[in-house]
């Protein structure tokens, strides 16, 4: 119950802050957060050994753990990985920059007058 209160509080902010907001800015809140879920998979890839043995490329464990209650928020909500691997990167960047792209795109071809 704590746990439901907590979450909806937090999304009731989060619509506050974001719906005041520039396009630009939800559109990139928005991609982040699907980054992060989508960048999961990797880690559960990587646990089957679908994905080649994960080399971590720093550790950032000494600011946020990824088992601290700020760890957590920040995996929910940008998928924060204390020790992230290559191809987590990978899927990350290219999660995030996909829907970013096609949104720039879109807005420029409406600016040009060219249809996409």
């Amino acid at each position: 119950v704590i746990g439901l209160g907590i979450s909806l509080s937090l999304a009731t902010l989060l619509y506050l802050l974001l719906s005041a907001a520039h396009d630009w800015l939800r559109l990139t809140v928005l991609s982040t957060f699907m980054a992060g879920q989508v960048a999961g998979v990797s880690v559960l890839l990587e646990q089957i050994d679908y994905l080649p043995a994960p080399l971590r490329l720093w550790n950032s464990s000494f600011f946020v753990t990824d088992g601290s209650e700020y760890g957590h928020l920040l995996n929910v909500l940008f998928g924060y990985e204390a020790t992230p691997s290559l191809s987590y990167l990978i899927v990350y960047g290219v999660a995030l920059s996909t829907p970013l792209f096609i949104a720039w795109r879109r807005q420029h071809s409406d600016v040009t007058g060219r249809s996409a």
